[in-house]
């Protein structure tokens, strides 16, 4: 370098390679995830797809054995949860309610406070009383 180079130019040579070599792997490490991603989800495709195209698994028995009293004779079912019907719907008791309709709507205004003379007092009786 020369030394007629100001100094601003001489860090200007250092930041902008630089920072130009960030972007540039940046890029690159972009560009190699994606495929990356891409070729996985391809590959979960085609098993997918292989899967679909095989024939379905076999259903496995598993032998078992009662024991010997079940082993001969129609099966045994336990009655002990047997339920009477419920009662029919204008059987239930219902809640008496009274037929009257309730009170008319009253409209009444009372003021809480009075005034005298400019002061406000309570209209209610004081306690101490």
């Amino acid at each position: 370098m020369s030394p007629s180079v100001p100094t601003i130019f001489r860090v200007f040579q250092i930041f902008i390679p630089t920072f130009a070599v960030i972007i540039f792997c940046t890029g690159l490490c972009k560009c190699f995830l994606q495929s990356r991603r891409r070729r996985q989800e391809e590959r979960q495709l085609a098993r997918a797809a292989a899967r679909a195209r095989e024939h379905p698994r076999s259903v496995y028995i598993i032998p078992f054995s009662p024991s010997d009293d079940h082993q001969h004779g129609p099966p045994c079912y336990s009655l002990a949860g047997e339920y009477t019907p419920p009662p029919a719907y204008n059987e239930l008791m219902k809640p008496d309610y009274s037929c009257d309709p309730p009170p008319s709507y009253t409209e009444s205004f009372s003021p809480t406070f009075s005034s005298d003379s400019g002061d406000i007092t309570p209209s209610c009786p004081s306690m101490s009383e």
